[in-house]
């Protein structure tokens, strides 16, 4: 099982446990891991008769009491409502966590013999990254969206995991969009443990595509 399948596999295996021990019987309700709103949501103010938003701040309420958690770490640092949906969102910690476990359980890739593609050249800026220094994930939107498409896509196959693995590619030649020179390159300098684990994540994808 590749390290990405496996950690949606966990993601899923918790939230699941928690939505059953907060909500009940409204537990058997469809998670989903492609909403560009959150990392996660559910489409309880759909499905249930009470909106998202109160939904959001029952789990909230019972966040540090229930506790999802991923290798260790908290899983969620925060729940909101959006448009119909509960959206959890992915803590720092869990992302550090999850970076570690996919950069041990994987080797890191050779570069592609042809850079032809997206994918082909987000693999190569994956790996000119992974030289750099760094000791964590920067809790920075634009990281966190292309670890996480990468991650997510583990938790499907075939024509749907290699769409999300395009996305990662473009996601990672998109991180530093927006970006002032100083900023870009002080982020830049930050990201060895990024770049060794996007490399890993569009490889496997890759590999699993069919």
């Amino acid at each position: 099982m590749a390290a990405n399948t496996e950690i949606t596999e966990l993601i899923r295996s918790e939230l699941c446990r928690f939505l059953q021990d907060v909500c009940a019987d409204k537990a058997g309700v469809k998670l989903d891991m492609d909403n560009p709103a959150a990392e996660v949501s559910a489409p309880l103010g759909f499905v249930t008769g009470y909106t998202a938003q109160f939904w959001a701040e029952r789990l909230t309420d019972q966040l540090s009491r229930h506790e999802p958690s991923v290798f260790g770490v908290p899983l969620i640092e925060g729940v909101t409502a959006v448009r119909g949906h509960v959206a959890f969102h992915i803590s720092i910690q869990a992302y550090n966590a999850m970076t570690h476990h996919i950069i041990e359980s994987c080797k890191l890739p050779d570069v592609p013999d042809k850079s032809c593609d997206d994918v082909s050249y987000a693999l190569v800026k994956s790996l000119m990254l992974a030289r750099k220094g760094g000791d964590g994930i920067p809790d920075t939107a634009s990281i966190k969206k292309a670890l996480w498409l990468g991650i997510s896509a583990g938790g499907f196959s075939g024509a749907k995991r290699a769409a999300l693995n395009r996305r990662c590619a473009a996601a990672v030649l998109g991180i530093f969009d927006g970006m002032k020179d100083g900023e870009r390159d002080a982020l830049a300098a930050r990201l060895g443990p990024f770049g060794q684990c996007a490399a890993r994540l569009i490889w496997v994808n890759s590999l699993q595509e069919v």
